[in-house]
């Protein structure tokens, strides 16, 4: 008897998943043309000439895992700072100094 309660639930569940409408997403409107995104105005503050610019990372590692895996991977804190020039739209070439400190540590 059970079974043949499951087996119910299961079909009429299916057949309501089979018969439903798909919902679609509405679609987005467009801004006005007075709201159109303006350009940013132009950066006078820079220091640093316009091919090289200053990067900075930082970043929090945790892991909560058995004994056994917790050799194989290190929880900890890292932190990067330095210089970065891009010579092409798709390269980027890093000069920096990395500080990482682990659990051990």
């Amino acid at each position: 008897m059970k079974a043949r309660i499951v087996r119910r639930v299961a079909a009429l569940s299916l057949a309501a998943c089979l018969f439903a409408s798909v919902a679609r997403a509405a679609e987005p409107e467009l801004p006005p043309a007075a709201d159109a995104a303006k350009p940013a105005p132009q950066d006078t503050t820079r220091f640093l000439p316009r091919w090289l610019h200053l990067h900075a990372a930082a970043g929090l590692g945790w892991l909560a895992s058995p004994d056994w895996m917790r050799k194989f991977y290190q929880a900890g804190q890292g932190y990067e700072l330095g210089l970065e020039t891009r010579p092409a739209s798709s390269f980027r070439l890093r000069f920096s100094r990395r500080r990482e400190s682990t659990s051990g540590d």
